[in-house]
């Protein structure tokens, strides 16, 4: 439900803020990596491979960086990225481009100024690819 989603996003937010007092996951032998910071492991598990789970991972990105944008207004950004995996806002980044047709759309110079994390512009062929 949405309130379980956004519990789990502010999770992982708050343990994102104490990654340097957590020790990294073992995510297990399946994994290419030997441990995972606290926010690459929630990034990790959020699979875009069916409908259901891409709406998911949609709705846990955007309930972090909302999340993450409200805890931290104040702060620098350097805060904000330091909380968030630079995977999840690519997620959310690919599923924005992937649902909305006019997200797609470049940017003015002063949107593109205001935004918390660079966005990205794929051409079209790569976007689909």
């Amino acid at each position: 439900s949405a309130p379980h989603v956004l519990g789990l996003a502010a999770l992982a937010v708050h343990l994102g803020e104490s990654r340097s007092a957590l020790p990294e996951v073992d995510v297990g032998p399946s994994a290419p990596d030997a441990g995972l910071p606290v926010p690459a492991l929630f990034d990790s598990l959020l699979t875009c491979r069916t409908r259901d789970s891409l709406l998911f991972c949609l709705k846990f990105c955007t309930a972090a960086i909302s999340y993450s944008l409200c805890k931290f207004s104040s702060q620098s950004r350097d805060i904000l990225h330091s909380c968030l995996s630079p995977g999840l806002i690519k997620k959310f980044q690919f599923l924005v481009f992937r649902l909305f047709s006019e997200a797609r759309q470049p940017l003015s110079q002063e949107d593109a100024a205001s935004l918390s994390w660079r966005p990205l512009y794929l051409p079209s062929a790569d976007w689909q690819r």
